[in-house]
């Protein structure tokens, strides 16, 4: 192996010595290493063969065999070529002809990976500086070009063009007679087209395309447009064309404040119903849909948001594959084909939390109706804990108050619809929990809960004008028992804990809203209707995840747990119990 380090002729200034980079090169100097160097001191020519590599100024240059005319300033580079730039982004050759600066120069066979996964080709490419790429007979696609077992594969789409021009002061790609390619075959041609370069942080240009086959559409082909607006908004514009439906039109619009963002989807097109197949049936009207979020920070305790998710069509998201639609966007979350729209507001800091928010659902599942769906406004939830230990233990006082309005109930049929049922409840709560540990390890966590509901109902039972209020006191007492036996091994630490809750309530009083057919009481049941007993509530003293519905009675819940921590920091756990 042969090195040589040379420094490349510049014009002299009067200046301290310069740093040297991050491969210990200095500003200036050229690192040249191969198999075999040959130093032809007469005609200043530096030839390097056999793994070839030169380093100078952050770029790294490879080759089989790599040419250094110092007098004319110029490095040939042949066979196996790879050009390593500063961002990254690595270039192939299978000859190259660079100044000394390698900035510019001339490629046959050239090839180009930048991030993220783009690839472009071209017979020929002229590097007219570090900035700008002009390739010739050339071929660009985001996808992959190689089988997972190394075989040649055609890219998903691409465009093919006469030239292509990388302008990276500009941070655009352009084409001269592009087509535009689907698994190989042209789909359209463009005699001028430019898109924004892959390795800008934000232009305005196309984006690539989306390409689509499905029975109900036919051949789809959508085509993003980014507008950047300023520094801190932009609009996407995606235009989709499809064979058998009409056009749908995609919209995207984001802006970052100071202190949030603003993210909305939009989507519109004018057009009938159509079946699985691209039938048309119905009356043309307007289509739509708005999928919209924001989230603000007020200060560093206080922070607000909200969300607007509708649909003019149940199957809209479905017939135009609309993506991320059920997305998580804002603080509560709708079921999978459920959109919500809501706004809130939340306070936190070490020792209190405070929520505010109001929401409606509109479901696209079949058969449901929105008007059985409750509009919730306000629900409010607050919690704050002392500092001090109270009575040896931890307190929390907790409140909670929501209310809930219905156009319609859920039980009657057409055109027997019973209004829906408005209830408004207020809640306060205080939780006290201790933990006492015995010499021998057992350890005892007794707690109690007192808890107070005021309930106001109006058209109970499906009867217009009907109205209720009613109160009632709950309270929970009990202890956790646990007795851990901990065993290490080798690898590993394994810990046994059985488990023992028992916890005593008095009768609650349960909010009787109707009867049913049979004359069986109906109880209010709004927010545990989703109730499932698992390993994450065996141990609650009250099983159901809301407060319209109270578990009382004395009780007993006894199982064991087995848990496993690997010095890796892998960990299993096993839960039994009843």
């Amino acid at each position: 192996m042969a090195v040589i380090v040379v420094s490349m002729a510049a014009q002299a200034h009067a200046q301290a010595p310069a740093k040297p980079s991050a491969d210990g090169l200095e500003t200036g100097q050229l690192y040249m290493e191969a198999d075999l160097v040959i130093r032809d001191d007469k005609n200043k020519i530096t030839t390097a063969r056999g793994e070839a590599e030169v380093r100078y100024e952050g770029r790294t240059l490879r080759a089989d065999e790599l040419v250094y005319d110092e007098t004319r300033g110029v490095v040939t580079a042949k066979g196996h070529v790879q050009v390593i730039n500063e961002d990254g982004s690595v270039e192939y050759a299978d000859e190259l002809t660079l100044d000394d600066q390698m900035k510019a120069g001339v490629a046959t066979g050239f090839a180009a990976r930048m991030a993220p996964s783009i690839k472009m080709a071209a017979a020929t490419a002229l590097k007219r500086s570090d900035r700008v790429n002009e390739l010739n007979r050339a071929i660009y696609t985001p996808c992959e070009i190689c089988a997972q077992d190394g075989s040649p594969k055609t890219p998903t789409w691409s465009i093919k063009a006469d030239k292509v021009v990388q302008d990276r002061d500009r941070q655009l790609v352009y084409y001269r007679n592009a087509v535009i390619r689907v698994f190989g075959a042209p789909v359209l041609y463009l005699p001028l087209f430019w898109h924004p370069d892959p390795q800008a942080v934000r232009k305005s240009g196309f984006l690539p395309p989306k390409l689509g086959v499905s029975n109900r559409r036919g051949l789809s082909y959508e085509q993003p447009y980014l507008q950047v607006l300023s520094p801190s908004s932009d609009l996407t514009l995606s235009p989709q064309i499809n064979t058998k439906v009409n056009p749908f039109f995609n919209g995207r619009y984001r802006k970052r404040f100071y202190s949030g963002t603003v993210d909305a989807r939009f989507g519109y097109t004018y057009d009938t119903d159509f079946d699985g197949k691209g039938n048309g049936f119905g009356d043309a009207t307007s289509r739509s849909y708005i999928l919209a979020a924001g989230q603000f920070a007020i200060d560093e305790k206080w922070d607000w948001g909200f969300t607007a998710e509708r649909t003019s069509d149940d199957l809209l998201f479905d017939k135009y594959e609309v993506g991320d639609v059920y997305a998580s966007r804002g603080a509560f979350l709708a079921d999978d084909r459920r959109l919500i729209s809501q706004v809130y507001a939340t306070r936190q800091d070490q020792r209190s939390y405070f929520s505010a928010a109001a929401f409606s659902i509109q479901g696209l599942r079949p058969g449901d109706n929105d008007r059985t769906f409750p509009t919730v406004g306000p629900l409010i939830e607050a919690r704050w804990e002392p500092e001090a230990n109270i009575a040896g233990g931890r307190l929390r006082l907790l409140g909670s108050a929501v209310a809930l309005t219905r156009d319609q109930a859920p039980t009657g049929a057409p055109p027997l619809h019973l209004p829906g049922l408005d209830s408004r409840r207020v809640t306060g709560e205080a939780d006290w929990r201790a933990t006492y540990t015995a010499p021998v390890g057992i350890r005892v966590s007794p707690f109690l809960n007192v808890r107070g509901d005021a309930y106001s109902l109006d058209d109970l039972n499906g009867v217009k004008g009907t109205s209720r209020t009613l109160s009632r006191g709950l309270a929970v007492a009990g202890a956790d028992v646990t007795w851990p036996f901990v065993r290490r091994f080798s690898d590993s630490t394994v810990i046994l804990e059985p488990i023992v809750q028992v916890a005593a309530s008095p009768d609650a009083k349960q909010v009787i809203v109707g009867t049913s057919a049979a004359g069986a009481p109906i109880y209010l049941n709004e927010d545990s209707v989703a109730f499932e007993f698992d390993e994450t509530n065996l141990f609650r003293a009250n099983k159901f995840p809301g407060y319209d519905l109270y578990e009382d009675g004395l009780r007993v819940n006894a199982g064991g747990r087995a848990s496993v921590f690997w010095d890796d920091g892998r960990r299993a756990s096993l839960l039994v119990g009843r």
